[in-house]
Formats: C-alpha cells, structure tokens, sequence
C-alpha cells in the first residue's frame, strides 16, 4: 500500500484483488478463533488460514518485484487526463460524452439491457467481462470528484450503490455487487495520503461490509424467493427492506454473525480438508491438469462447441475434500486451493507471486494509459484486469474471462472512437 501510494500510478486493483482475497479468508478464520468451542471445524480453517496467508504474502512480494522492476518516472507521459479536469485547463468539448460517462452509461446497460444474449456461448463471456466497464467509469469520476469537487462526491458514491441494489433487485445476490464495489472503491484508498488514514478507512469498510452481509445472509431466502418467484417491484422491494430493517454492526462474538461468516466467507475449511487429503494421499495432486485446462479454455466455444472445458469449479472442491456438497450452491475452488491442488505449496508460492506482478502491471498501465489519453490501451489493460479479480473463482474463469474481457475492450474502445469529436482527445 505504502510503496503504490509513494508511486502513485494505480488505479487500486492490487488491492482490490487482496481485499477480496482477504474477505473469503480473514473473518471465517476470526471468527474461530474469537469462538473457540462454537466449531468444530477450526482445526481444519487454522490449516488453511496459514495456506492464505502465504498466497496473500507470495502476492504482496509479486506487487513490490512488478513495482520495482516497472517504475519509471511519470514525468514523461503527458498528464492529460479522460477526465475533464477545471474550468482553466483542459476540458473535452460539450459536443462529446465524457468518457466516464461513457463507461458509466454503456456497462450498466450492457449489465441489464444485454442480458438475453447471455444464452449464447461465447458472447455471453464478452458481454459479462464487457460490462465491468461501468467499473472504470465510476473509478475514474470518484478519482475525479474526490480530487476536484469534493462536494459532489456523496452523491456520486450514492450512484455507484445503483449496481448492487439492482443485483439485489433482479437477481437476488449479494456478492457480484460486492465485488464491483471492491474494484470501484479501491482507488480512493490508494490516492488518501496517510497511512494512518488509509488503515481507518479501511477497517471501517470491512466493518461495513461485515454488516451488511450478515443482515442480507439472515434474509437472502425470502429476497431470493421473491426474486427467482417473479415476484413484482414492491414485493422484493419489501424482501429488500427486510435486510435494511435487520441492519447492525457486525459482532464476531454473536452466534448468528459467527455462523453466518463461517457458511459464507471460510474458504479456509476447504482448503484445510483439501489439504488433509492431499498429506493422507486420499486425493491425488492435479499436477498441473487444471493449468492445462485452463490455457485450453482461452479458445471460444463458437469454436469448439464439444469443449470439454467449462466455467466454474466443477465437482473438484467436493472430490478434493471428500465432502457431500448441495447442488443448488455454487462451491468456488478458490485461487489459494487451486495453486495448492496442482503443486502444493510451491504451487502457491509461483502462482500468486506471478499474479501479483502480472496484475499489478496491468493496474499500472491501465493508470498510464488513462494519463496519455490513451482509450485503447486502456481498456485492453483495464478490463482484462478486472476479469482477473475472482480470488473464489477457477483458473479457467480467470483465463477465459480475461481473454473475453479483452475483446470486449477492442468493442468498447471502437464505440467511442464513433464518438463525436474525439479529436479532442
């Protein structure tokens, strides 16, 4: 955190992706060891809890090794922003559409006007990756206001709530949300100046967010039931108000929030079981199989419709840990239990120091590009970026959805080169 801030070329997706990391991992461990005899589970999460901490730490070491090996003075680029910037200086002309306008308007639509072109193969990867752009744009004016405008900046984080609720509304899930939001607020963390602040801020988020999932997990059924039942606007909207009316600070040392943390956000007890079997020689190591899979998934189905290959984890969470899992849950193998499947841990250690790097370089070109007024480079960077940020997801999510988000980068960025005056930039 220290050493971006110092630099000050990142648009805060390193720590995006640690945050989420960190949020599958950290409270499920703490709430174990806060509540010791309320489980019966905690020799398992202790075992993976150790195994996160080393990816998150093999993560931190790849970020300082790409910071290092990449850092070259700014001083170089022009500073000429996407953004307008004062009433002075330079400013795109009112014939053309501010470009986080721009991303705000076209992700959301894509998000929830392009839904029926989900059902095709291929295009539906290119629309969900394409839609993260709405991502950049509220990044880019929260950067903006929070700098500049600083008056206008409660209502702009009011706007960016939209995504989720309308999640919520229409889907009935609480974590893609979630997970927007990390990506879009990271930046204002790694632009406070103040390590003192940062570390407030910060907390104070994850409180946060602790408490608003335990509400919506103590009401997700009636939400869902709503929602999925094709129940009308103010039948969810009263599912929804529900989770509002239950709303408090999270309390680790309450049963309910324990539990709830532990169902929800304790990947470490798949990874400690996952683990005992590889040690007990119950389950036999991927060695690299899930990698294989991975680099075949990067071609389309439009192109290989017999593809054996598909998104998500599969049954390997519950053949690696010898567990009965429900098929109407979705069970994520997790970044930290893949790398540890495949080359134990060795595997973890290469895996997310590498991804440190490779995100981190993406993060800071993507910062460049957005500094030289570069449109194409910076979607090609951005994008991808984003679709790399699922620490609960599979390696052949990752791969798949950055080669899909790169396309729909190449598709946006010919949209707004049809944007009227754009010369200007």
């Amino acid at each position: 955190m220290i050493a971006v801030q110092r630099q000050q070329t990142s648009l805060g997706l390193p720590l995006a992706y640690l945050t989420a990391l960190m949020l599958i991992h950290v409270p499920g461990g703490l709430v174990h060891w806060l509540n010791p005899g309320l489980f019966s589970t905690s020799i398992e999460v202790a075992q993976g809890l150790r195994l996160s901490v080393l990816a998150a730490v093999a993560f931190l070491i790849g970020l300082l090794l790409s910071l290092h090996t990449n850092h070259r003075p700014t001083a170089d680029h022009p500073s000429r922003s996407l953004q307008p910037r004062s009433a002075g200086g330079w400013r795109q002309r009112q014939t053309q559409l501010p470009f986080w306008r721009f991303c705000l308007i076209g992700g959301l639509s894509c998000a929830f006007l392009l839904t029926p072109l989900l059902a095709i193969p291929s295009l539906a990867a290119v629309v969900s990756t394409g839609s993260a752009i709405w991502i950049l744009g509220g990044l880019l004016a929260i950067r903006c206001f929070s700098q500049q405008q600083r008056e206008q900046l409660p209502a702009w984080l009011l706007a960016i709530l939209a995504y989720p609720s309308l999640t919520l509304i229409l889907g009935g899930f609480l974590s893609y949300g979630t997970a927007a939001l990390i990506n879009t607020l990271a930046v204002l963390l790694v632009s406070v100046r103040g390590i003192a602040k940062v570390l407030l801020a910060y907390a104070l988020a994850l409180l946060l967010a602790l408490s608003v999932f335990t509400a919506y997990f103590q009401n997700r059924n009636s939400l869902r039931d709503a929602v999925w039942g094709g129940a009308p606007l103010p039948q969810r909207l009263t599912a929804l108000s529900a989770i509002a009316a239950d709303l408090h600070l999270f309390d680790p040392y309450a049963e309910p929030d324990a539990r709830a943390t532990d169902e929800r956000l304790n990947q470490n007890y798949f990874l400690g079981m996952a683990e005992s079997r590889l040690r007990s020689g119950d389950f036999s190591p991927l060695a690299g199989r899930s990698l294989w899979e991975a680099i075949t998934a990067l071609i389309r189905r439009m192109f290989w419709p017999d593809k054996p290959v598909s998104a998500g984890s599969g049954t390997l969470v519950s053949e690696a840990t010898g567990l009965v899992l429900s098929d109407t849950t979705s069970f994520g193998i997790g970044n930290v239990m893949e790398a540890y499947l495949n080359f134990g841990t060795t595997g973890i250690l290469l895996f997310f120091c590498g991804f440190g790097y490779v995100l981190s370089w993406l993060d800071r070109s993507a910062f460049l590009a957005e500094k030289r007024g570069d449109v194409q480079q910076l979607l090609s960077t951005f994008l991808p970026a984003v679709a790399l940020i699922q620490p609960n997801g599979s390696f052949v999510e990752l791969t798949s959805g950055a080669a899909a988000a790169w396309l729909a980068a190449r598709l946006w960025s010919w949209l707004w080169r049809q944007q009227p005056a754009r010369r200007s930039l």
